[in-house]
């Protein structure tokens, strides 16, 4: 029976988000890239499901690349421990999704539907899956609850919530409260994380901390670097290296001429021009 929340949710909060997306792929590219990648979803899915072989279905979903990396530890172990277990993962995001779409643990990669009632009941019949991952925050609600409708346990990894959050102002509370109580597991970042998801008095879900799976992919990214020696040894030997990532033009004015300050002659620096 559709409570009064998923009613709310799907005749009123969807087609309005599906009319702010639409004007918003009218002057940004990345929207516009998403509605266009969405287009035949369901042929390609059908198309792609019927190559997986028989196993267990283990649904993950990222929003972005970012989330998705937080997800690829967890993937990895699985694939270690089970390798008869198919992987979906599914983005929301285009950068994620075109990134990500030849990621070799994966059987299937494909974007989420729309979240509407009728869209989430047809991607899960399509996916059939045996358990479904939710990344850190981007949980779709009719998706949840169609997974809670028929019986497929769900769970929440990597889950974070600022005490400030708008996920505690009283209407929106009563509506997470009513979400979030159809996951099986809530595993958090934190105690702390842990703390504010106990706040909202939930009976569904099993919550445990379980600390931030982003640390676990640093590790093995940096030790696939040192194993690949991505930058020779003899450039940076003997040599303080800085490295910036993620940078803006405004630091780079600061970063590159800086590099090429001379070297004071009492610094005990080694004489060289790298930053």
């Amino acid at each position: 029976m559709r409570t009064f929340w998923q009613l709310v949710y799907s005749s009123v909060t969807i087609p309005l988000f599906w009319v702010v997306v639409q004007l918003a792929g009218l002057v940004r590219p990345k929207v516009r890239r998403g509605i266009r990648g969405r287009r035949f979803l369901f042929v390609r899915l059908s198309r792609n499901m019927q190559d997986v072989q028989p196993g267990p279905r283990v649904w993950f979903h990222a929003s972005s690349m970012g989330e998705f990396e937080q997800a690829k530890p967890i993937i990895r172990e699985l694939k270690q421990r089970h390798p008869e277990v198919r992987v979906i993962v599914s983005f929301f995001s285009p950068s994620g999704y075109e990134h990500s779409r030849r990621y070799p643990l994966a059987d299937v990669v494909t974007y989420m539907p729309l979240d509407t009632r009728s869209g989430a009941r047809r991607f899960l019949d399509l996916l059939r899956p045996d358990v479904a991952v939710m990344i850190r925050y981007d949980i779709w609600p009719n998706h949840i609850w169609e997974l809670h409708r028929n019986g497929i346990p769900s769970l929440i990894a990597s889950a974070t919530m600022r005490r400030q959050t708008f996920r505690r102002l009283p209407l929106v509370r009563n509506f997470h409260r009513h979400l979030y109580n159809a996951f099986t597991m809530i595993l958090t970042v934190s105690e702390q994380d842990r703390q504010m998801f106990d706040s909202f008095h939930l009976r569904g879900p099993h919550l445990a901390s379980l600390g931030d799976t982003r640390f676990d992919q640093v590790i093995v990214r940096s030790a696939d670097a040192r194993r690949r020696n991505i930058i020779p040894a003899g450039i940076v030997e003997g040599k303080k290296v800085l490295v910036a990532g993620s940078t803006w033009p405004e630091d780079e004015q600061v970063i590159l001429p800086a590099r090429c300050f001379p070297r004071p002659e009492h610094s005990s620096l080694p004489r060289s021009r790298q930053g």
